[in-house]
């Protein structure tokens, strides 16, 4: 398995795949190691963990890499072990670092409220990365919004008139 890791870290297409090779969480950390290393030839804009042993602290991991991998555009980690925890970090990369232009969870244990947060995102991923920062800040911490600019509001899209 470690070879078909290395393998895929040193392959210059813009897909990586991780497909069904029974990534740890202790193979994340090391394959965000390597991705945010100065090496990498061609950077990544797509990501597939599908079916492998990826966890919480895996997935945890995995967004603290995507918050500073701006080429990465798509992630799926469907088919593993991430419950909300993780799904929830993923999620915040989603809406606050605003890098991610999709992520697969599903299936994944995860339970209604992380899957709604998901399609709330896919609802809202064309509105401004202003908008979708707020509403993460709201869905993680909703005592934590203090100001809202609505300068790039566009309410008459959803109610027909000017807000």
């Amino acid at each position: 398995m470690r070879a078909a890791l290395t393998a895929q870290l040193g392959a210059s297409s813009p897909a990586l795949s991780f497909r069904a090779l029974q990534v740890t969480n202790a193979d994340v950390e090391d394959i965000c190691k390597a991705l945010t290393s100065q090496n990498m030839g061609v950077l990544p804009s797509s990501l597939d963990f599908r079916d492998n042993e990826i966890g919480d602290a895996g997935a945890q991991c995995l967004a603290q890499c995507l918050a500073h991998m701006v080429h990465v555009r798509r992630v799926d980690v469907s088919g593993n072990r991430i419950t909300d925890v993780g799904a929830n970090a993923l999620l915040d990369v989603l809406y606050i670092a605003g890098t991610l232009d999709d992520l697969v969870l599903e299936p994944n244990p995860i339970t209604n409220a992380a899957a709604t947060r998901l399609t709330d995102f896919r609802v809202l991923s064309d509105e401004p990365l202003n908008l979708r920062k707020y509403i993460g800040v709201l869905q993680s911490n909703p005592t934590k919004l203090t100001e809202i600019d609505l300068d790039e509001h566009r309410s008459e899209r959803y109610y027909s008139d000017e807000a």
